[in-house]
């Protein structure tokens, strides 16, 4: 339990000075649990926009920052080492202090205004908050959290500190508490980047044919944009007419799911569309109905409007809050009507930029989202997928939607972006991953970083889906994350990255990344340099991984086993192994407690190889369990194995005296296996 005090203009958690020079108009309050607390503001004046100095940090040693600084619609993470670095509209922040504690602080939000966190000049931290419109003023109220806690407990401690500010928000749900939706667990194919806006129904057929040839079958297909009935308007954007599909599918949605499901075996439908029907919004003749409002898209004191223009037009026909609900409700009901299963709704942060005269970012992204969970659990079964959605305000409204892309896209043509994309994702889904199911976005397994980001999907704990280029895959790769029935191999939690890469540079600097996940037995943990370096003429990079890098670990004996060095080593909690990586690649440790002289690792032939394992029982003579699928299953073992089984039957078997490690080849379907 921590007691928290504002005294002589300095904050203090149990007598211990956290910030210094505190502005007076910001208050505390403790949390339930007395974790942490909620800062509270209250300005003299009522404003549009505030800044309030939530003060130095004495004790700070280093910080990673998750900003909007340099893109409206998607965090990123910053590694720093003081507060005057902290990016504009950065959403949260994690810092190590000198007594080996870490403090997180979030921005939040009242009933008018967002808070982001920045760094000052004076080096001091600060509130920002902004209503994004100019005809609506805040009067303040709540403006953040924050808890501290010793570094050790520090994974333990997010989800009970998600859980205190969701029961104190009181307008969502946590991931745990809401349904997860069925297509996550199924290889899924999306047709962004395979054919970006020039998507057709004959292309798709030419996508999945490709699959064919292969001998993979994606379960769900996501059609990205390129589908709708479009009008190009005067605003320089085309804008939404109907809401069915145009001529490149003449034969409806309703025909090309049946097609699709006839055909390739697809079970699930999803179609893309903007939060505001398309990215100039929705034509206001040919869809009446919806009062949309004009708005000229807006930037912010960080944002240039420009940017924003770029993707909604020089005016963006915004539906009207009071509106959204018949708005949805006649969109997905009629694309439901039409066989599709879900919806990805895409470009929802853009509402920060489209408030003006319509109440505030605050209260405009509280309609929309109201709308969105509604028919997301009654047209779709919660199949949702919420993209370019990074505002508080959707993370910590959803009631029901439980996928949120935790990224910017996958950029096939920017080589310095691959280690990024899952630095960034890792780092989204530690906290917010507590609140909204992780997506951590499409990629294409034939580029020369596919296996890269394979194995960064294999940790995720999110959906797998590629966007692959008829003709252009890595079967291998995919063959690694996807088993016989379509079914992935998805680990138990969102991704996170282990503490010693909590504040380092991914991208630039000289360390590996480590993000680790679990399964129901045993662990996963991706090793990976990502460093882009052509100047170097051996970009190698060497580092150590241990057992305890998977927090929370019980004390014991473990098995150590790399995919691709096929390396077996049997080690206690904290011993050190050591792994050189090249520049672009990465390793996947499977991770596996001994118990009995025994030891269950999973499906060798898959990157997530103890994702395969269910029902294990190790009793005193033998061990029980359930492999999902054939391949080869390996078991490190102490001693020789007296007989080893598969559904009832005696089987032939490897065991290699010098490593423990016990191998049986099983066909394709779930088993029972027994050794003993």
């Amino acid at each position: 339990m921590n007691t928290w005090k504002i005294e002589n203009d300095a904050l203090f958690c149990n007598d211990i000075e956290l910030f210094t020079q505190i502005d007076n108009s910001l208050s505390i309050e403790s949390d339930a649990l007395n974790l942490g607390c909620y800062i509270h503001i209250d300005p003299k004046n009522d404003q549009h926009r505030l800044v309030a100095d939530l003060g130095a940090i004495p004790s700070l040693n280093r910080l990673t920052a998750l900003h909007m600084g340099g893109d409206p619609f998607w965090m990123a993470p910053k590694a720093c080492t003081d507060l005057q670095s902290v990016p504009v509209n950065t959403q949260w922040m994690l810092c190590e202090l000198s007594d080996n504690r870490f403090l997180m602080v979030t921005g939040l939000y009242d009933d008018r205004m967002q808070y982001m966190l920045q760094g000052s000049k004076k080096g001091a931290l600060q509130l920002a908050g902004d209503t994004n419109d100019a005809f609506t003023r805040g009067s303040g109220g709540l403006a953040a959290y924050m808890f501290v806690v010793d570094k050790a407990d520090y994974y333990k401690t997010l989800p009970l500190a998600a859980k205190t500010l969701s029961d104190y928000l009181g307008t969502g749900k946590l991931r745990i508490e809401k349904r997860t939706p069925a297509f996550i667990d199924y290889f899924t194919w999306c047709t962004w980047d395979a054919f970006y806006t020039g998507v057709s129904e004959e292309l798709v057929k030419d996508g999945l044919n490709s699959f064919k040839q292969i001998g993979i079958t994606p379960k769900a297909l996501i059609l990205d944009d390129g589908w709708q009935q479009l009008e190009l308007h005067d605003c320089g954007k085309e804008r939404l007419i109907g809401f069915g599909a145009n001529d490149k599918f003449p034969n409806g949605l309703s025909g090309f799911k049946q097609m699709i499901q006839r055909d390739y075996g697809i079970d699930t439908l999803i179609v893309w569309h903007a939060v505001n029907g398309y990215w100039g919004g929705v034509n206001k003749e040919k869809l009446p109905g919806y009062r949309c409002k004009d708005v000229i898209p807006r930037g912010d004191s960080h944002v240039a409007a420009s940017g924003i223009q770029s993707w909604q037009g020089h005016r963006c026909a915004v539906v009207h809050p009071q509106k959204a609900r018949k708005f949805y409700d006649d969109y997905h009901s009629a694309l439901s009507a039409d066989g599709v299963d879900g919806v990805k709704v895409d470009n929802q942060n853009s509402l920060l930029y489209l408030a003006d005269g319509l109440g505030g970012r605050v209260q405009l992204f509280k309609a929309f989202r109201k709308a969105m969970e509604r028919t997301s659990k009654k047209y779709f079964s919660n199949t949702f997928i919420n993209c370019m959605s990074h505002a508080p305000e959707i993370w910590y409204n959803a009631t029901d939607t439980n996928v949120n892309r935790t990224s910017t896209d996958f950029w096939p043509r920017q080589p310095r972006s691959h280690v990024f994309h899952l630095y960034t994702n890792a780092h989204v889904s530690a906290w917010f991953g507590n609140f909204i199911g992780v997506d951590w976005d499409m990629f294409q397994s034939g580029h020369d970083m596919g296996a890269f980001h394979a194995v960064g999907r294999a940790v995720s704990g999110g959906p797998v889906y590629v966007s692959d280029k008829p003709g252009m895959h890595n079967a291998d790769a995919l063959r690694k994350l996807i088993c016989s029935d379509g079914r992935i191999l998805r680990a138990l939690d969102p991704g996170k990255p282990t503490l010693d890469s909590l504040f380092i540079d991914s991208q630039d600097g000289d360390d590996l990344m480590k993000l680790f996940n679990r399964n129901a037995h045993g662990y996963v943990l991706g090793i990976f340099n990502g460093r882009y370096r052509p100047d170097l003429e051996h970009g190698v990079l060497k580092g150590t991984y241990r057992v305890s890098d998977v927090d929370d670990t019980p004390a014991g004996e473990y098995v150590a086993y790399r995919h691709y060095t096929q390396d077996l080593q049997r080690v206690d909690k904290e011993a050190e192994m050591k792994i050189e990586l090249g520049d672009g690649t990465a390793e996947v440790v499977t991770i596996c407690p001994v118990v009995n002289g025994m030891s269950v690792i999973g499906l060798l032939d898959k990157y997530n190889s103890s994702g395969a394992i269910s029902k294990l029982t190790t009793l005193k003579k033998s061990t029980k369990f359930t492999i999902c699928d054939g391949g080869t299953v390996g078991v490190w073992k102490q001693d020789a194995p007296q007989a080893v089984e598969v559904d009832g039957g005696a089987v032939d078997y490897d065991w290699n005296e010098s490593t423990g490690l016990l191998t049986i080849q099983v066909q394709s379907g779930s088993h029972q296996v027994r050794i003993m």
